[in-house]
């Protein structure tokens, strides 16, 4: 039998790149209409897509930082290597986590959880609110309130105020200590007849070991005082489906709500006025330093302009939906981007149009918009591999 080799096809290049708007004949010249299976490189390069093995199924919510690699294996966050985990949390994740960095460390979080990996340790951000069982007794002249300090030195929330009770353990070990601010009761004589008011400012009396310590307000009565109080009407973050670090500030997108944390303090949000609520759920979120892009469910994309959420103003940058998930920043040096003046980052988000990128004007660009339209929207995540954009849609 004679051998037949088969004789070299050249394909490409495809100098005006791929497009799904036109059928082929009418697609314009120098344009690739259907690829399957294959990556395609400018020049028109082509080579067989890698194909990948699961290595276990128990592992997903992958995250991979500064060469290292992170996830859920068996509920619990671990560093995954060929063929091993390394566990880093003491505590179960229970459900998939979206990721993000906060000041140079990974951070994750879902619904019930919001943490960070420091030192190869996983740390949930904030510190609870302590629980009081209020004693029944006499109403005391003064008030009494306690906040919890984690081994890091970060104050937690304040108490309600009560003038007796227990304090419950702590659930968290990592709270190390606990801090009484109590009210001074001031004199006040009117007409010759005196009358005793409570001063409605906490100042710290004192700071003791976490456990159930019964307290009393009259018993720092007249006790040196400290500081005021500063976490009075804060909340703990709490988890949500989105963590991104914006001006020294931790963002928390949950739902419809985008909620902001205190200035250098990741854990603890003023539960009066830390947050925005939009009118549908928050399919994502990226932060750019003039401000944050905010994907609505069938509303588009919204910019938050401003240097602090009080200066927020909030514009309609595009209508275009989003991917949920789908979205990260991306050096503008590596994006082909022909600007006047090029900025540090840029947040680049999937959509019907391809890509898009998000610029610190809060201006929306669709490069690849000419050449694509009707593409499916699903849920998955974004990466960028060296010089390549690549979007995971299910």
């Amino acid at each position: 039998m004679k051998k037949v080799h088969a004789k070299p096809v050249k394909l490409g290049p495809w100098v005006a790149g791929y497009q799904n708007i036109y059928e082929p004949p009418l697609a314009p010249e120098n344009t690739l209409v259907e690829a399957d299976n294959i990556l395609i490189e400018t020049e028109g390069a082509i080579s067989p897509r890698k194909g990948y093995t699961p290595v276990s199924t128990n592992v997903h919510s992958l995250f991979r930082y500064e060469g290292r690699s992170y996830g859920i294996f068996n509920n619990t966050v671990c560093e995954l290597f060929s063929g091993s985990a390394k566990q880093l949390s003491d505590f179960d994740v229970i459900g998939k986590v979206t990721w993000g960095v906060l000041n140079g460390d990974p951070v994750f979080t879902n619904s019930s959880v919001l943490a960070r990996i420091t030192n190869d340790k996983v740390i949930r951000i904030g510190v609870e609110l302590p629980v009081v069982d209020i004693s029944v007794g006499p109403i005391s002249s003064t008030s009494v309130a306690v906040s919890f300090v984690n081994s890091e030195g970060e104050e937690g929330p304040l108490s309600p105020l009560f003038s007796g009770g227990a304090v419950q353990d702590p659930v968290d070990s990592t709270v190390a200590s606990m801090r009484i601010y109590t009210t001074q009761a001031t004199a006040v004589e009117t007409d010759g007849e005196v009358q005793t008011y409570a001063g409605d400012v906490l100042y710290l009396v004192s700071e003791v070991a976490p456990g159930s310590a019964s307290i009393s307000a009259d018993t720092y009565v007249g006790a040196p005082i400290g500081r005021p109080a500063d976490t009075i009407n804060k909340g703990r973050m709490p988890g949500g489906t989105y963590v991104r670090y914006w001006r020294g500030r931790l963002l928390v997108a949950r739902g419809r709500t985008l909620f902001y944390s205190d200035p250098l303090r990741y854990g603890l949000y003023d539960q009066s006025a830390g947050f925005v609520t939009f009118e549908s759920r928050i399919d994502f979120v990226e932060s750019v330093d003039s401000g944050v892009f905010v994907g609505l469910r069938g509303n588009g994309v919204h910019f938050l302009a401003g240097d602090t959420p009080n200066q927020w103003q909030r514009v309609k940058s595009a209508t275009e939906s989003a991917q949920p998930g789908a979205s990260m920043l991306v050096p503008a040096a590596q994006m082909k981007l022909e600007l006047t003046a090029k900025p540090e980052w840029v947040a680049v988000w999937f959509t019907h149009r391809g890509f898009a990128l998000g610029l610190p004007s809060g201006n929306v660009l669709y490069p690849q918009a000419d050449l694509l339209s009707g593409l499916p929207l699903g849920n998955g995540s974004i990466h960028f591999d060296d010089d390549r954009l690549i979007v995971l849609s299910q």
